[in-house]
């Protein structure tokens, strides 16, 4: 590579600051001199042509135009596509190269824009001004892409076509002369030409109607392709309302699926006199149940996502906010955009947990099963399933076969007791694959245990007469020996603390570390300015909350 291209590379990172520039503001780079230099050092060459017309940017003192930073960053693509290319010209190879480059820019681009029209939706007034800026940029930016592509593959078109020579013209074949036929034949060859006409008119309007069709799709805003529905009236199927956008419905006839206002909605029709029905030809049942089940309310039994039920969430997120995009401040308010987005929110994080669940459930089983193989080989018995069936029916619950194969090992094989005790374990670990384990258990009892403290408990508890409540606790209780490394440690206690307004300690209770629960149950019901909860260690108390009730 030459001196000036491997200078040049090293700059691209700073040339590409272009891309971030907001129209009417001053293109100040560091490279800019070094760039110049290169202008002037180097012949001429499409390299050359693409420099000049980036550094003619720099010159714009009172502000770069849109226009100017359209000519800069289509000129920052063509100089990367022949460095990366090492190369001073263009060649048919990098032409094709630079079309795909240019691909590669309008889908970023295209990203900046609806995360632009996105931020609008919520933006502050002082923010849409530099929003609508940045977004009347990247269109233009967008528009100038397209139209260097389709000016290169018309470049990469354009070439000589060979002419036929006469040899190869051949005169057609003339057809021998046929017979006249019988007037009957006459009469019945015209009236199959005439159905066949017939046939042949419905079949092209057919065909004609499936190419509008598919016009209009390519001008859809969305993935679902949606295209417009002409008639004054659509009889329906069923119709469901969005719970998203309850102002919309979705509407089906047969295996079509329509989008259109629930006003406009009638028992078993829909009223279309306005035009603003819409048909997504692209949905699918899945996203359908997207649009209008609450799928985290608890009703229905979550499982991993499959590709296709990934590809509808998208849809659905895809659809959903151009909706948001096109009808907020009219049909559409901010509110009912943000409770969609944290739906959505959780939605991706529900998805996200089930993947994991399922991974940790397959390597867990892949474990269990290469220890039930190696038994079955050790002891010479044959294995009925392959690998990943033996895997799913442990994940799927359908491990009796495993268990009785385990079964017949112990009972013929096995006298050792700590072998015997090892099978059993294994045994148990298949059988109760999905039950979770002691310290789990444990853990949630602790968690349900613990009441809900309400207005109607509070009152209860003040009718109920309590002992006073135990300030210290007996020696014995606060004190239980356990040995680390023949030492004799303290255990933690629980202790809470009153406060009143002058952060004064007004009343203080200590627990044992095993009283969790009666700890946490008279923290939540007393009523107190300040109440803190924490730890008490040799001697130290570290809190961990702190509630106020001013």
């Amino acid at each position: 590579m030459s001196e000036e291209l491997v200078i040049i590379e090293k700059q691209l990172s700073a040339m590409a600051t272009i891309f971030n520039l907001v129209p009417g503001e001053v293109f100040r780079n560091p490279v800019s001199d070094t760039l110049l230099i290169i202008q002037r050092r180097i012949e001429e060459s499409d390299l050359r042509t693409a420099l000049v017309k980036y550094n003619a940017v720099f010159a714009k003192t009172d502000g770069a135009e849109i226009t100017d930073l359209c000519n800069s960053a289509v000129a920052f693509i063509q100089i990367k596509c022949l460095v990366d290319g090492k190369s001073y010209e263009f060649t048919p190879r990098l032409l094709r190269q630079l079309i795909k480059d240019y691909k590669n820019q309008i889908t970023k681009v295209n990203n900046i824009i609806h995360l632009s029209k996105v931020n609008a939706l919520t933006a502050e007034e002082y923010q849409k001004e530099t929003i609508r800026r940045t977004k009347d940029k990247n269109e233009a930016f967008l528009r100038s892409f397209e139209e260097q592509i389709v000016e290169l593959e018309k470049q990469i078109e354009r070439s000589p076509i060979e002419e036929k020579t006469e040899e190869d013209v051949q005169e057609p074949k003339k057809s021998p002369a046929r017979k006249e036929k019988s007037k009957n034949k006459s009469a019945l060859d015209g009236m199959v030409s005439k159905l066949s006409g017939m046939h042949e008119k419905h079949k092209n309007q057919k065909e004609v109607e499936e190419r509008l069709r598919e016009e209009e799709k390519k001008q859809s805003r969305t993935s679902c392709e949606e295209i417009p529905f002409y008639d004054k009236s659509l009889t329906f199927t069923e119709v469901v309302v969005c719970k998203d956008i309850p102002e919309y419905s979705i509407i089906k006839r047969k295996n079509n699926i329509y989008f259109g206002l629930t006003e406009h909605v009638g028992k078993t029709s829909y009223d279309n006199r306005d035009g603003s029905l819409i048909e997504l030809t692209k949905a699918t049942q899945e996203f359908v149940q997207y649009m209008t089940e609450n799928l985290l309310s608890g009703e229905f039994e979550l499982k991993p996502f499959s590709e296709e039920e990934k590809r509808s969430m998208q849809m659905y997120f895809n659809f959903i906010s151009k909706c948001f995009e096109q009808h907020i401040g009219t049909v559409l308010s901010v509110q009912e955009y943000l409770r969609f987005k944290e739906y959505y929110n959780k939605m991706v994080l529900k998805m996200f947990e089930l993947e994991r669940k399922a991974k940790e459930d397959y390597y867990r089983a892949y474990i269990l099963a290469d220890c039930y193989s190696s038994y079955m080989k050790s002891y010479n018995l044959l294995c009925a399933d392959e690998p990943n069936a033996i895997i799913q029916s442990i994940v799927e619950d359908q491990s009796e076969s495993l268990q009785n194969d385990i079964d017949l090992i112990v009972d013929h094989h096995i006298v050792d007791v700590a072998a015997r005790e090892d099978l059993e374990e294994l045994k148990g670990k298949i059988r109760d694959f999905h039950k979770p384990v002691p310290e789990q258990v444990v853990e949630e009892k602790i968690i349900e245990d613990i009441p809900k403290v309400t207005e109607k408990t509070k009152k209860e508890i003040q009718q109920v007469p309590v002992l006073e409540e135990i300030r210290y606790l007996p020696q014995m209780m606060q004190r239980f020996p356990v040995y680390q490394n023949g030492r004799n440690l303290e255990v933690m206690q629980i202790v809470i603390q009153i406060l009143n307004q002058n952060q004064e300690v007004v009343d203080e209770a200590l627990y044992a570390g095993n009283n969790i629960k009666q700890a946490l149950y008279d923290y939540a019901t007393r009523d107190a300015y300040i109440k803190k909860l924490g730890f008490r260690q040799n001697g130290e108390d570290v809190f961990y909350q702190e509630d106020r009730n001013e």
